[in-house]
């Protein structure tokens, strides 16, 4: 025996620990790279990164897009498997940049797009697809955000591999007002009271003979000054429901008397108003004001298109029965429906000035123009152009993608 006391310790560690599952997960650190590479911890780890990139693109990959923060319409069923990114931190390192990178993520604020950055991981900046839901409301928002330049809250901070991009913009109600036809009988009756006005103005400058008045003011045989007329009010016809022209009130002059005389140096009488003799025909819109510019005399995009309903009253278009009928290709349609909708007014010009030179090069900036028309003007355009349309389940329309503000632009119908 010896005297050496014994000391109740541990033997040494070995070297090369073997690494088990339970100690790893739960007690200690995560094991380094180097050891998943010997092979004898996970036999995923142990195949080569090209097929194990394959098996991440296969669980962590979704046609349908990701809405964040909360979903307002259900997306299809998207078949990813997230919880592969637990299964150790070397996993997570090598799967999650594809998590991010090959699935499209829909955003319907700006501040949505900034925050989701913040809180998700760092390998959010891998995203190369996102899906912008702009209402007409919350265009100069999107704008601003689109054509920022700082790196707190920008598209260019919060999306820098940005490769594909598309806008569905929900465009107001593009249908003319019920009361479009009351409308243009209430610029008719402004110029005829108008024209009224002048003539009385000349009257009372003595030019003009009132009947019953005698000789014109301002010689010998003048019986007398003449009184002027009360102005004929304009009528408020927004607030008169009857599809009728209000009456005018009648004058103390006609204007087969007041043409009798010329008229003053510098001044030129204004003609009489001609009757509207197809004003009541058919499918045949009255004629605008002489006042009015000529544009909206020549250019027939600018009044609504009036069809009988069969309900006594009329029907009024976007598009113009006659226009589309004779459209040469869906191109001139969509120009078309730009110009009748004032695509800076819904805020589509605007989108693309902002988004110049604020997107990486290549980038491809696709935009869906949501607009809701009738039953009548979809069945219309079907029939003329029934090759240039893809009509899903739904029954919604979406014409071809058209190169415009370098953008390529498509028009989604949906009938209303």
């Amino acid at each position: 025996m010896t005297d050496t006391p014994m000391v109740d310790v541990p033997p040494p560690p070995s070297k090369r620990p073997r690494v088990s599952v339970a100690s790893t997960a739960h007690n200690g650190p995560y094991p380094s790279p180097a050891t998943f590479r010997e092979g004898s911890f996970s036999l995923l780890l142990s195949l080569p990164r090209e097929l194990r990139d394959r098996i991440y693109t296969y669980a962590l990959s979704s046609k349908s897009p990701s809405s964040w923060p909360n979903p307002v319409t259900p997306f299809p069923p998207r078949n990813l498997n997230p919880a592969l990114l637990r299964t150790c931190r070397y996993v997570y390192e090598e799967a999650a940049p594809i998590l991010y990178a090959n699935n499209k993520f829909c955003f319907e604020h700006p501040s949505d797009c900034t925050v989701f950055r913040v809180i998700a991981s760092p390998y959010s900046e891998c995203i190369e697809s996102v899906c912008f839901r702009i209402r007409s409301k919350d265009v100069r928002l999107w704008t601003q955000y689109l054509g920022s330049g700082k790196k707190e809250r920008s598209l260019q901070a919060d999306i820098p591999r940005l490769r594909n991009l598309w806008i569905f913009l929900r465009c107001p109600n593009m249908t003319p007002l019920p009361q479009g036809q009351q409308i243009l009988q209430h610029i008719q009756l402004i110029h005829q009271q108008s024209q009224a006005v002048i003539n009385q103005l000349l009257n009372q400058q003595g030019h003009y003979q009132a009947p019953g008045q005698g000789q014109l003011q301002g010689h010998a045989g003048h019986h007398g000054p003449l009184h002027p007329q009360p102005v004929p009010p304009v009528l408020n016809v927004f607030t008169n429901n009857q599809q009728q022209i209000p009456p005018i009130p009648p004058n103390s002059f006609s204007f087969a008397h007041a043409n009798q005389a010329p008229p003053p140096p510098g001044l030129q009488p204004v003609p009489p108003p001609q009757p509207n003799l197809v004003q009541n025909a058919v499918g045949v819109p009255p004629p605008p004001p002489p006042f009015l510019p000529q544009i909206f005399a020549q250019n027939p995009l600018a009044h609504p298109f009036v069809l009988p309903n069969g309900h006594g009253g009329h029907q009024h278009f976007i598009f113009n029965p006659r226009e589309v009928a004779n459209a040469s290709s869906l191109t001139t349609l969509l120009t078309y429906f730009l110009a009748r909708t004032s695509s800076r007014e819904m805020g589509l010009q605007d989108l693309a000035f902002s988004l110049g030179g604020r997107t990486p090069v290549g980038t491809e900036i696709k935009v869906v123009c949501m607009v809701r028309l009738s039953r009548v003007e979809m069945e219309m355009i079907r029939e003329r152009f029934p090759n240039e349309w893809a009509v899903d389940k739904e029954g919604e329309s979406r014409t071809k993608f058209r190169k415009i503000w370098g953008m390529d632009i498509s028009i989604e119908f949906v009938w209303s």
